[in-house]
C-alpha cells in the first residue's frame, strides 16, 4: 500500500477522533498505527508454523509503522504507540473515586501530557482483607486511584499468596472503572488469579494467566452480578415477575446449597427463607439509598463470592467462604437522616449519649444504630413494628455457618460504610434480645449494653471515604464441628 493510501486512511481515521486529538497529529499517528497493528497482528495471512507466523506479523506490523512514522513525520519526531482506548479516556467527575480519593482532579495531568515522561509506577498490595485489614486495604485502593491521575505504566502486584476476602477485588473492580487504562501488568499468585478468574473479575481488574492453576482446592464460584440499569427488561410485564433481586437471592441460595452439599449439609427451608429475604433486603437497600444526583437517585450494587474446598487425604478438611455485597450511594450515616421521627430519636439519642460521654465519633455512632434491629428510615415499617432486621439476620446467619471452635476459623462479618467499620467477629459475633422483646441488640462491649462505649477493635473510624457500603462476610464451614455439634 503506498503511503499516499496510507495518509488517506489516517485522514479518515482522524476525523473521527475528539476535537482535542484532532488537532494533535502526534496523539492521532498514535491511535492509528496502535490500530493499524492490531489489525495487522490478527490477520491470519501468513504461512509457516504458529511461532513463525506470529514473528511474521510482529515484524511486518513493525516495518510498516516504522514506515509511515518517517513518512507522515520525516522523521523529525518520536512516536509512542498507545491504544486508541487511553487516548480517547476522557476525566470526569465520579462520585465513587472522588469521595475515595478526594485529590484526584487536582493532581490530574491529561494522557497527552503523560506521553513520553518517564513511565513506570509500582503499587504492592499485601494483607489485601477487610475482614484482617480494614484500614490498610482501603488506603491501597486509594493509592492506586491517586498514581492513575498522574503516571503511566502502573505495575499492581498482588503477593498475598490467597485469596481469603473477595471484598475488596469486588471494590478495587468498581474504582478502576472511572480511572484511564495505565496499568501494565504486576505480579498475581495463581491462587489469588484462579479465585478472580472463577468469581468473574479477572477481566475487569485486568489479570491475565498464562499457565493454568495448579491448585489443589478446587473453587466453586459465585460469579459477579450487578445490578439491572433502568430499562434493562426492556418491558411492563417485568413488574410482574419476580424482582430481579429476588433471582439473585435465590441464585446464592442454591451455590451456598451447593457448597455445604460438598459435605452433606443443607440449608434447612427456614435457613433459607431468612438468606433469601435478607440477601433481597440488603440490595433493596442499596438500591433506595443511592445520591440523588446520579442515575436518578438510585444507588448501584454489585455482588460475588466463592468458596474453596480445603482437603485433608481423601476428606474434605473444611470449605473457606467468602461473600460480598458492595453498594454505591449513600453511606450508612448519611441514609439515616431521612428516616421518621420515630427512629430518629432513638438514634438521635444514642448519638448524643456515645459523643457526650466517649467522644464517639457521629457517623460511626449512626451506624451502630443502623445495625440494631427495628432501626429502618421505611417510617410506614417503623411504625408498624417492622422492618430493619435484616442485617443482624444476615450476620447470623453467616456466623452460623462459620461456627467452630477454632479460634482461626472464627467467622468475620465486615460492615464498611463512608468512614465507619464495623467488624463482627468473636465475641460479638450475633446480636442477642434483650429481656421482655425479640428485637435483637449488638452494641460491641461486653455488656452489650448501648450507655456504654464500643470496643474499639470492632467498631472505629478509618481514615478514608467510601461512598457507599461493603458488607464481607468470610466464614469457614467446618464440617467435624458442625457433625458434633448435631449430634449433641
Amino acid at each position: 500500500m503506498s503511503v499516499e493510501n496510507w495518509r488517506k486512511q489516517l485522514e479518515k481515521f482522524t476525523s473521527t477522533l475528539p476535537a482535542d486529538l484532532r488537532d494533535n497529529r502526534r496523539l492521532a499517528l498514535s491511535a492509528f498505527l496502535s490500530r493499524k497493528k492490531e489489525r495487522i497482528l490478527s490477520s491470519p495471512h501468513f504461512s509457516g508454523s504458529p511461532s513463525q507466523r506470529a514473528r511474521g506479523r510482529r515484524e511486518f506490523a513493525r516495518i510498516r509503522s516504522k514506515i509511515l512514522a518517517k513518512a507522515y513525520g520525516k522523521g523529525k519526531q518520536r512516536f509512542v504507540a498507545q491504544s486508541p482506548k487511553l487516548l480517547l479516556y476522557r476525566n470526569s467527575p465520579d462520585h465513587l473515586r472522588d469521595t475515595l480519593c478526594p485529590k484526584f482532579m487536582s493532581r490530574w495531568i491529561p494522557i497527552e501530557k503523560r506521553i513520553g515522561r518517564k513511565a513506570g509506577a509500582e503499587i504492592t498490595l499485601s494483607n489485601f482483607s477487610f475482614a484482617r485489614n480494614p484500614k490498610g486495604t482501603l488506603l491501597q485502593i486509594r493509592n492506586i486511584a491517586r498514581l492513575a491521575a498522574h503516571r503511566m505504566g502502573v505495575r499492581i502486584n498482588f503477593t498475598d499468596s490467597k485469596c481469603d476476602d473477595v471484598a475488596p477485588y469486588v471494590v478495587l473492580a468498581q474504582v478502576m472503572k472511572s480511572l484511564p487504562p495505565v496499568f501494565s501488568g504486576g505480579m498475581i499468585n495463581r491462587e489469588v488469579a484462579s479465585v478472580l478468574e472463577s468469581v468473574g473479575l479477572d477481566k475487569m481488574l485486568g489479570v491475565r494467566r498464562l499457565v493454568r492453576d495448579t491448585s489443589p482446592f478446587p473453587i466453586f464460584p459465585f460469579q459477579m452480578v450487578f445490578r439491572a440499569p433502568p430499562g434493562f427488561f426492556g418491558d411492563q410485564e417485568h413488574l410482574l415477575r419476580p424482582q430481579y433481586k429476588e433471582y439473585i437471592a435465590d441464585r446464592f441460595c442454591s451455590a451456598l446449597d451447593s457448597w455445604l452439599e460438598a459435605k452433606g449439609f443443607e440449608l434447612t427451608p427456614n435457613g433459607a427463607q431468612a438468606l433469601v429475604v435478607s440477601i433481597t433486603e440488603a440490595l433493596d437497600n442499596a438500591e433506595r439509598h443511592g445520591c440523588p444526583e446520579i442515575d436518578d437517585g438510585l444507588g448501584d450494587w454489585s455482588m460475588g463470592g466463592f468458596a474453596r474446598i480445603i482437603h485433608d487425604g481423601s476428606e474434605i478438611h473444611r470449605i473457606e467462604c467468602s461473600v460480598a455485597i458492595v453498594s454505591i450511594g449513600s453511606t450508612i450515616s448519611s441514609s439515616l437522616q431521612t428516616a421518621g421521627p420515630k427512629v430518629s430519636d432513638l438514634v438521635d439519642g444514642y448519638v448524643s449519649l456515645q459523643k457526650r460521654r466517649f467522644g464517639t465519633d457521629i457517623n460511626l455512632a449512626r451506624t451502630i444504630a443502623a445495625v440494631q434491629d427495628g432501626i429502618t428510615r421505611i417510617e410506614a415499617a417503623s411504625q408498624a413494628n417492622r422492618g430493619g432486621i435484616g442485617l443482624l439476620t444476615l450476620a447470623e446467619i453467616f456466623a452460623d455457618l462459620g461456627d467452630t471452635d477454632q479460634a482461626e476459623l472464627q467467622s468475620v462479618f465486615t460492615i464498611l460504610s463512608g468512614n465507619s467499620c464495623l467488624r463482627l467477629t468473636t465475641p460479638y459475633r450475633k446480636g442477642l434480645p434483650p429481656p421482655g422483646t425479640t428485637l435483637r441488640k449488638l452494641w460491641f462491649n461486653a455488656a452489650n449494653d448501648g450507655n456504654m462505649e464500643p470496643d474499639a477493635n470492632h467498631a472505629f473510624k478509618i481514615d478514608e471515604m467510601f461512598a457507599g457500603t461493603i458488607l464481607s462476610a468470610c466464614f469457614c464451614i467446618d464440617p467435624a464441628y458442625l457433625q458434633r455439634k448435631l449430634a449433641a
